[in-house]
């Protein structure tokens, strides 16, 4: 059969663990998350481990602001799957010579799929949340960020057990863990909060998810319990959550309780704002991960997280924080009165949380357990005889 239908990868067998490999990865956030900023994160680790990386963005998108003067090259795409741009980065692809691409986000998969069946080149995608895709189980291999995200796509989107772990995703928390008393007090005239104010904190978009109704209807008891209670909501709101957002307000409005919140949208200066609280709350009705509560923990800050995801991979209850249901107002209430009334138990369990986190996130741990799924995934790719489809469609040379 002609070579122009299927054809062998011509890649040589090599020395995989000796190898510096060229890297594509592709993020498709135009905004700043999670699974933006932990991309450029591993871009940076990687290229500081000698291999060759490019991450391919959206044109102006956030990335380019938090990520510019680094060590990996930038790229651009509008990752739209038509005709034109399909043929342009296949060609970029094939040209660069890559030896995989790694995906993260629900555009940036779909499109790395493409690439891997129109190229052969392998392609790895980071699970950073839970929905129902049809992409998963077509990756060459699926990195969870949790181990209750790798169960999802194994029990929802069937991808096979020897294609996926779960590598626990990282943010940059020297920043966080450095924070002094200066910043508590700087961040608090800032926003013209008393010095003797009790402040709960939570990061995080504004959307159901997050959870940031359900703080809100635990707020009437709580400032009857402490009249000095403030809130700070840091995160940013999209169009699509607006009704959401009007439900918050609306709640907020009604109960007379708007001047008890400070919201202060999105903002560079988390570990500042976290070192600022009392008492940082992740109230999630979903978390694949929670890369707040690293932070919090990171900061030394005594934390109240939702017992769902992978949140109870961060927190240890009673040990390292507190764990509620998810969706209990009265369970936030309590957490919060507990860390008030015993302040030196939250300090000890915030200190030991800082500690077991600033280990369990290690980047360059994490950053090692990337690079073995990559070549373990060429060395399968070496070794087996593993078709792949070149398109007749396309015109010019591939």
């Amino acid at each position: 059969m002609p070579n122009q239908l299927f054809a062998r990868k011509q890649s040589p067998v090599f020395e995989v663990e000796q190898q510096r490999l060229k890297i594509l990865q592709i993020v498709s956030g135009t905004d700043v998350n999670g699974a933006v900023i932990y991309c450029g994160l591993l871009a940076r680790r990687l290229s500081s481990l000698g291999h060759q990386v490019t991450v391919m963005i959206r044109p102006q998108a956030w990335f380019q602001e938090r990520f510019r003067d680094e060590s990996f090259a930038l790229t651009y795409s509008t990752l739209d799957r038509n005709f034109a741009e399909v043929k342009r980065v296949c060609e970029f692809v094939k040209r660069e010579k890559f030896d995989l691409v790694h995906t993260h986000m629900s555009s940036a998969h779909s499109f790395g799929v493409i690439l891997k069946y129109l190229t052969g080149i392998p392609c790895i995608a980071t699970a950073h949340q839970c929905s129902l895709q049809l992409h998963w189980c077509l990756n060459d291999y699926v990195i969870a960020n949790s181990r209750a995200t790798r169960t999802y796509q194994q029990r929802v989107n069937c991808v096979l057990g020897n294609r996926i772990e779960a590598i626990h995703c990282f943010s940059d928390l020297q920043p966080f863990a450095e924070q002094n008393d200066d910043a508590r007090f700087a961040v608090r005239r800032q926003f013209g909060i008393p010095d003797d104010a009790l402040v709960v904190g939570l990061v995080g978009n504004i959307c159901k998810r997050k959870g940031q109704y359900i703080l809100v209807q635990a707020l009437p008891e709580l400032i009857r319990r402490y009249p000095k209670l403030v809130v700070l909501f840091v995160g940013s709101y999209a169009p699509r959550n607006s009704s959401y957002m009007r439900r918050v307000r609306g709640s907020l409005v009604k109960h007379q309780l708007f001047r008890r919140v400070r919201w202060l949208g999105r903002k560079d200066d988390i570990p500042a704002i976290l070192k600022s609280c009392d008492i940082s709350i992740i109230p999630s009705l979903e978390e694949p991960l929670g890369l707040a509560a690293i932070e919090s923990l990171a900061s030394g800050v005594p934390t109240v997280a939702s017992d769902v995801g992978g949140l109870p991979e961060i927190i240890e209850h009673r040990k390292t924080g507190l764990l509620i249901p998810p969706g209990d107002p009265l369970a936030i209430t309590q957490s919060i009165s507990e860390y008030v009334e015993d302040r030196d138990r939250a300090l000890e369990m915030a200190e030991l949380g800082r500690s077991k986190v600033l280990q369990q996130f290690d980047q360059g741990v994490l950053t090692e357990q990337v690079e073995r799924v990559y070549r373990r995934v060429l060395q399968r790719r070496s070794t087996i005889l593993e078709p792949e489809f070149l398109p007749l469609y396309l015109p010019g040379k591939w």
